[in-house]
């Protein structure tokens, strides 16, 4: 019997890597590749909401040390499960700028700028022809929208938004879908916030330096003022405990379309003053207009890089 491929994302995915890795294991399934998406860590409030939506268990298992896999929404090996043998790795299907380019030496790759992986795995149902279930139209078409924050965000590609409208018809997607999983996101976030800071951490290098980059999406970013002093207590704690040499937070507030940075230091606020142009004070500092981490990421690449 032949092992099936398995699929998965990072450790802890989003709505888009969960989509994603459920998504294209029923197309490889359909293509005569057993397959199955395996995904680790602990799911995002979103995916939690939507999944208990669609009556769908989050695809949990063991990975093994010989098993086929393929990438969705993924292509750095930091942020993965430590079951990953990166060898073992057949193919990466992401939409990031910034990748890993050295450590999955036997995957071919379909590295595109579009808002959402999961627009990559439903090009890949509709130009095959192939049928797309009621459960994974919705999934995916739940990726876009959180990915893309709702057609705001400056990654949103026309593709998204064809694909989004083809997903939505065959997943006869409610049209307030996108507020209430928002909705459900900001108030999970505001009960766990400690947790729900480090849930969404991600660690970079740049030029030599680890920066932990924190990235929260939510209604009224207002309320985070009035915990100000909470926020920066536990960014310090977190600092601390993964041994980072800098760290901040951005809050993406959709309400109010701005972004609302946090940062304690004197060295990550003037670094984010440059390369965003905006201000701090009181250890806070807020942009119109929305940016997403991973647009962030290559600036301060940039910003690092011209210094060394």
């Amino acid at each position: 019997m032949t092992e099936k491929i398995i699929v998965t994302s990072y450790d802890g995915p989003d709505l888009d890597g969960t989509a994603s890795a459920i998504a294209y294991s029923d197309f490889l399934c359909q293509n005569d590749k057993p397959a199955m998406p395996i995904l680790t860590g602990k799911p995002h409030p979103e995916v939690k909401y939507l999944l208990n939506y669609l009556k769908i268990e989050f695809p949990t298992g063991k990975i093994g040390s010989k098993s086929q896999l393929v990438l969705v929404d993924t292509s750095d090996l930091p942020g993965l499960s430590k079951d990953i043998n990166p060898d073992n790795v057949i193919e990466i299907i992401d939409h990031r700028k910034v990748t890993d380019e050295t450590s999955f030496k036997n995957a071919k790759r379909q590295i595109e700028p579009v808002g959402a992986a999961a627009t990559l795995i439903a090009e890949r149902f509709y130009n095959n022809k192939i049928e797309l279930s009621k459960n994974s139209a919705f999934l995916l078409y739940g990726g876009i929208v959180s990915n893309t924050l709702n057609f705001k965000s400056n990654t949103t590609t026309d593709r998204d938004i064809v694909m989004a409208d083809w997903l939505s018809k065959i997943a006869e997607a409610p049209k307030d879908i996108a507020d209430t999983m928002l909705q459900t996101k900001t108030k999970e976030i505001l009960a766990n916030l400690e947790e729900s800071l480090v849930d969404d951490m991600k660690i970079q290098e740049f030029g030599g330096l680890k920066i932990g980059i924190l990235q929260l999406e939510i209604t009224g970013s207002n309320i985070l003022l009035g915990k100000l002093q909470e926020i920066s207590i536990t960014l310090t704690e977190i600092k601390n405990q993964f041994e980072l040499d800098e760290i901040f937070l951005t809050t993406i507030d959709l309400s109010d379309n701005l972004n609302l940075f946090i940062s304690t230091e004197k060295e990550t606020s003037q670094m984010l003053e440059s390369v965003l142009n905006i201000k701090f004070r009181d250890n806070y500092a807020i942009r119109q207009g929305i940016i997403m981490r991973k647009e962030i990421i290559p600036l301060i690449k940039e910003y690092y890089g011209s210094r060394s």
